[in-house]
């Protein structure tokens, strides 16, 4: 009888009201951790299988692995927990300031500096803050349908599908359910054009909301008798790459116009919006091979390019394109978008090298 209540509960019938998928959208993106504090259990799994390159081997495991998270979020800050088999990982927010604690080691790290544009770490896997990423900021063409309501974690959530129809993208939907009168995420599944399962997917399995839900001592970072404390500056990821790489990326890539994601960026650029944008990233000669050999000698496969070489990476969700020209300059492009577009903008960049 204990065995059957989980089945008897998911099974019991879910009566969140409807909402239509633009309210429903506004109100996610409009709750904040004074208006909806949360504490709880999530878990996200990915199937991205990025293989490990140089200075991004983390990314690739973070998104093609399975997570373990516990959370808190409230106005008086936030945390969250990595669960590893030996202990955890936390990271902990207040006022704007991060302090990282390493259970295994003892050391707790004050982080310094949020730069614009930084590698993605697991506390962006929560699901409100994946949602609200993936739902939020400048838009490309795409259209929101509802979706039917399904209990996550006690929640009688309603739902929101995401379509993007630009062409270019491989996303073909996102789907997201919310606590309809906090406006709080509690799952969330990313699945690429040619379907099958999600590429990415995040749930709670447990949650409390409310006031009394975040103490006020679980947000505060801990500094153990007997620990180690350090410091560290978290530092832009293009600002080395500005500094040596030889080339200055366009204003305008395969007809799609540019943002400077760091300030005064010249060699790491995003063009277009919405699911359909791509990163470029110019890579001084040293540093372009290796990323290209590692990308090979992971199962890359060959793409014809006009005046260099080129190795793609390709997940359900994600492309990412190696270039090396035959003068030795190297350029990455990546995103959730299709070969061709990749291949139009490697192009272009070859064309325009002495």
């Amino acid at each position: 009888m204990l065995c059957s209540v989980p089945a008897v509960v998911g099974a019991w019938p879910v009566s969140a009201p409807p909402v239509d998928p633009t309210v429903l959208r506004d109100r996610i993106l409009a709750a904040g951790a004074a208006e909806a504090p949360y504490a709880g259990y999530a878990e996200s799994d990915g199937s991205l299988g990025l293989p490990d390159l140089p200075a991004i081997d983390n990314v690739g495991a973070l998104l093609g692995s399975h997570t373990r998270l516990r959370t808190w979020e409230s106005a008086a800050g936030s945390r969250v927990d990595v669960l590893t088999p030996t202990g955890e990982r936390d990271l902990y927010e207040q006022d704007g300031h991060l302090t990282a604690w390493d259970f295994e080691n003892n050391v707790t790290t004050d982080l310094y500096g949020e730069p614009g544009l930084r590698l993605p770490r697991a506390a962006d896997l929560v699901p409100p803050r994946l949602a609200r990423r993936l739902l939020g900021g400048p838009r490309g063409e795409e259209r929101l349908e509802s979706l039917p309501a399904r209990r996550v974690a006690g929640v009688d959530a309603a739902g929101l599908r995401l379509v993007p129809t630009d062409p270019e993208t491989t996303v073909g939907h996102v789907d997201v359910w919310a606590d309809p009168r906090t406006g709080l995420p509690v799952e969330v599944r990313v699945t690429g054009r040619e379907g099958g399962a999600p590429g990415l997917r995040s749930r709670f399995l447990d949650l409390s909301q409310g006031p009394g839900a975040v103490p006020a001592d679980v947000v505060r970072p801990p500094y153990p008798d007997g620990g180690a404390r350090a410091e560290s500056r978290v530092t832009a990821v293009g600002d080395r790459i500005d500094r040596f790489a030889p080339a200055v990326l366009p204003d305008r890539l395969a007809g799609r116009p540019s943002s400077q994601v760091v300030a005064g960026g010249q060699a790491l650029r995003t063009y277009g919006q919405g699911f359909s944008t791509f990163g470029a990233i110019a890579l001084p000669g040293g540093l372009a091979f290796r990323v290209y050999d590692a990308a090979r000698t992971s199962g890359a496969q060959a793409v014809a390019v006009e005046g260099g070489e080129a190795m793609l990476l390709r997940t359900p969700l994600l492309n990412l394109l190696v270039v090396v020209a035959r003068g030795g300059l190297g350029f990455v492009l990546s995103g959730p978008v299709a070969l061709d577009l990749l291949s139009k903008a490697a192009n272009e960049l070859l064309a325009d090298q002495p």
